[in-house]
């Protein structure tokens, strides 16, 4: 059985985490929006960098969601927050596809 305090702690735990992350992406020059859910909606260069960087992403275990078929979110993904590991995961991946020769994503100052 859950005890009460578990979901408390969850959300607690899901809080740091999506300001962590949120904080490493802006870090590295990356434009996110940041939201009270347990997503962060992380704005790409346009919907083919969006499906390139998913696709990087899919191959290396780690889903993100293209939302550029969205209005209005056209080069957006979608990236749940998770634990730390599964947060730096997601860290690598997006060094590893700048480092891969794909162009670098919108940048804030690009906002």
């Amino acid at each position: 059985m859950t005890s009460p305090e578990q979901p408390r702690e969850r959300a607690g735990l899901l809080r740091r985490e999506r300001r962590w992350l949120c904080g490493s992406l802006r870090r590295r020059g990356v434009f996110c929006e940041e939201t009270r859910a347990n997503f962060l909606l992380v704005r790409l260069g346009d919907s083919s960098e969006a499906a390139r960087f998913r696709a990087f992403c899919a191959a290396r275990n780690v889903l993100v969601r293209d939302r550029s078929s969205c209005p209005g979110l056209e080069g957006a993904v979608r990236i749940t927050v998770g634990e730390r590991r599964q947060n730096s995961a997601l860290l690598d991946c997006l060094d590893g596809f700048h480092g891969a020769g794909n162009p670098p994503l919108e940048r804030e100052e690009e906002r």
